[in-house]
């Protein structure tokens, strides 16, 4: 029994070094295991607390992030609403029960070509063997076919945006919104909620704890595959323990969605504001909290990129 519970957390590590680097994702999980260990069922114990890490946390502030959007989008018009997976399925899950029926696809560097400092190499050569069917995915799942679009993500700099509007929307009107933007030109949902109160590399934290914190079902899907019919992407399972937590941190986003569809109304600055402390009191202490101590490394290119952003680039 011991060696299986070693075994799976050796796994859950692996899969989160490839997010949050090794030693983050080794800091993480064995703050993770210190809060669970007493409980002879500590499955169930995980998936207790993740289950109120989606709910408590996160979820409120995941509802508020969608119903932001949603003014956005009755200001420019009534658009389609995309929402890219991975990252952003706990803001896919918050839409689904606040009732908005928003489409989700999978988009992601590798897939578009675009190396990732920390994922894996090798998922850049998968994505590129898979190049020639992506127009046809990008088309089958109806994101091609309208002139104006919101495409809603995670966050943060836009390489993915970048290259979608370049090569497959040049004429067509492309609205992204971010939960998190290092990109001026990209509106971001914690940066105007804080409007400067809280530091930024606060608002990467919490960014990289929504990306990271909740634990992932499939892995990143970097490999399509197609007929003359259809055109899929391939989703491989992760491991158990980020199935079966993921699963009820996003069970607890879907509660907190609805409660918020009830009552329709918190105080999100405040919500944000105790995310702050919870990763100030994780880096003090190394407890866990639900809310990582401090940001993955921020992306060396990242200045050199924003200063070849185009100004008229995107409405």
């Amino acid at each position: 029994m011991q060696l299986m519970k070693k075994e799976e957390i050796r796994s859950l590590i692996e899969e989160l070094a490839h997010e949050l680097t090794e030693e983050l994702a080794y800091q993480f999980v064995e703050s993770l295991v210190r809060e669970i260990d007493g409980d002879s069922d500590w499955i169930k114990s995980g998936r207790e607390l993740y289950y109120r890490v989606g709910r408590e946390l996160y979820g409120p502030l995941l509802a508020e992030c969608i119903q932001w959007v949603w003014r956005r989008r009755q200001e420019i018009g009534n658009l389609p609403v995309f929402i890219v997976l991975r990252d952003a399925e706990p803001l896919a899950v918050a839409a689904r029960n606040l009732g908005l029926d928003f489409t989700t696809l999978y988009l992601n560097r590798p897939l578009f070509g675009v190396f990732d400092e920390i994922a894996d190499g090798n998922e850049i050569e998968m994505g590129k063997r898979s190049a020639s069917l992506l127009p046809r995915y990008l088309t089958q799942i109806g994101l091609l076919k309208h002139d104006k679009l919101i495409l809603l993500d995670s966050g943060c700099w836009g390489t993915v945006v970048k290259v979608l509007k370049e090569k497959y929307m040049q004429n067509k009107k492309l609205y992204p919104f971010f939960w998190y933007s290092h990109n001026l030109y990209i509106p971001g949902f914690l940066n105007q909620l804080a409007a400067g109160r809280i530091p930024d590399k606060i608002l990467e934290t919490i960014n990289d704890s929504l990306e990271c914190v909740f634990p992932k079902r499939v892995k990143r899907p970097v490999t399509l595959i197609g007929d003359k019919n259809i055109t899929k992407l391939m989703l491989e399972p992760t491991s158990t323990l980020s199935q079966t937590w993921g699963a009820a941190a996003l069970r607890g986003v879907a509660d907190a969605a609805r409660n918020y569809s009830r009552e329709n109304r918190i105080n999100a600055l405040e919500t944000l504001e105790h995310l702050r402390k919870l990763s100030q009191e994780a880096k003090q202490t190394g407890n866990f909290t639900g809310v990582l101590p401090k940001n993955t490394p921020t992306w060396s290119k990242g200045t050199d990129f924003l200063a070849d952003w185009p100004k008229d680039f995107l409405p």
